[in-house]
């Protein structure tokens, strides 16, 4: 099969983690992948990982142009690659295109987070969609409960798990703490929360070493917030790192911390526990509930939440190295089912059940000319000429 898989970037997160997976896993069958990068210059850092990833990387960004004359050109581009698949990762330009592509394509759209943005985008025209797939039980809830959950099934991401990884050490040295993820002011990330955290480890005198694994416009805030500390050297920020490299970050490290205040299926925290870390984490129903059974291959901390808590967690597993080494364990073998294997397959067999379905073989094929029906629900989300032209002004993009 030729399946074409959809990205608004390359950019180290999510929705790239799932889209290079699913590439190499479909390789492996002789399926030939390729990526459509939808968006503005600069993609992405990922972009050479992409290129080892998939058979071909095409880049279409909007140039000076309306939205609906770069609808025509994507569609024209769709038209010439004729993929059987198409797996659309929140793009509302692509979503925009579904109704005038061949029936013939079986089209995929893949909502990562509850975001209200996302799932209007990745419901919209869904008559013309095969399926929608929900990374977390609570995506599927919060799309029910805005009235769009016709056609959503639940499929979390897949990672790649090593068979050599070792588990956490079990010796007395500073307990290691990992945070691996995008470095943003978002509040929902709760990330400045961490400095409450590593005060209370202090009080406790509980000997520490936390790692940032990743970038972002909160970086320089939480660094001049740490280096203020006295323990400021135990406090180490890592910079943006690629895939390959975050595995060899990961070795060694003993706990993984996430206390955001809500998440899909977490890439960083399902990576963490293949390599061994104890998550702690916070409980958010349908998503880290459905990962970590509680006190077996991790902890979760209520919302809101009370760094104390974490605190706690951290110096019970401090004082008892080998409960630590139980826990990474079960951590570990927790992962067996979000293998990119078993999701991957989950993929593959969703294709091959749609492709069985009855499908009308002339639909959209001659509508190119005529892009009629834009709705509301997505138009919203791109700019209009004026806003886009000082996009590219701004970028000094050129063609």
């Amino acid at each position: 099969m030729r399946i074409l898989i959809v990205n608004n970037g390359c950019r180290i997160g999510g929705t790239s983690s799932l889209a290079m997976n699913l590439s190499t896993y479909f390789a492996q069958f002789g399926h030939k992948t390729r990526s459509l990068i939808i968006g503005l210059p600069p993609v992405g850092e990922l972009l050479p990982e992409f290129r080892k990833a998939f058979d071909h990387v095409h880049l279409e960004p909007r140039r000076f142009e309306t939205a609906r004359n770069y609808l025509k050109r994507i569609i024209a581009l769709i038209h010439d690659y004729n993929p059987d698949v198409i797996i659309n990762n929140i793009v509302h330009y692509m979503q925009a295109c579904y109704p005038y592509l061949p029936d013939t394509m079986v089209k995929l759209s893949v909502i990562h987070s509850i975001s209200p943005r996302e799932i209007t985008i990745c419901t919209a025209h869904d008559a013309h969609v095969d399926s929608v797939i929900a990374v977390s039980e609570n995506i599927k809830k919060a799309a029910l409960q805005l009235g769009r959950a016709g056609k959503i099934i639940v499929l979390p991401v897949g990672i790649h798990i090593e068979d050599s990884v070792g588990t956490a050490s079990a010796d007395n040295t500073k307990i290691k703490l990992t945070y691996l993820g995008r470095l943003t002011k978002d509040s929902s990330k709760n990330l400045f929360s961490f400095e409450k955290i590593t005060d209370y480890l202090l009080n406790e005198r509980i000997p520490f070493e936390l790692l940032f694994i990743g970038d972002g416009d909160a970086r320089s805030s939480l660094e001049e917030r740490f280096n203020q500390k006295e323990y400021f050297k135990d406090v180490i920020f890592s910079g943006a790192v690629a895939p390959d490299k975050v595995k060899l970050l990961l070795h060694g490290r003993d706990i993984f911390l996430l206390p955001s205040t809500f998440e899909g299926t977490p890439h960083a925290l399902l990576e963490a526990m293949s390599f061994g870390l104890v998550p702690i984490v916070s409980r958010l129903k349908g998503s880290t509930d459905q990962i970590i059974t509680d006190c077996k291959s991790g902890f979760l901390c209520q919302l809101p939440m009370e760094p104390i808590e974490y605190g706690q967690y951290i110096k019970k597993l401090s004082e008892d190295r080998d409960g630590l080494k139980n826990m990474s364990d079960a951590a570990r073998r927790a992962m067996d089912k979000y293998s990119i294997e078993t999701i991957g397959k989950a993929y593959l067999d969703l294709i091959e059940s749609s492709l069985k379905t009855e499908r009308n073989l002339t639909a959209g094929v001659e509508q190119i000319r005529r892009i009629t029906d834009i709705p509301r629900e997505l138009s919203q989300y791109w700019p209009g000429m004026a806003r886009h032209t000082a996009s590219l002004l701004l970028r000094k993009v050129r063609y």
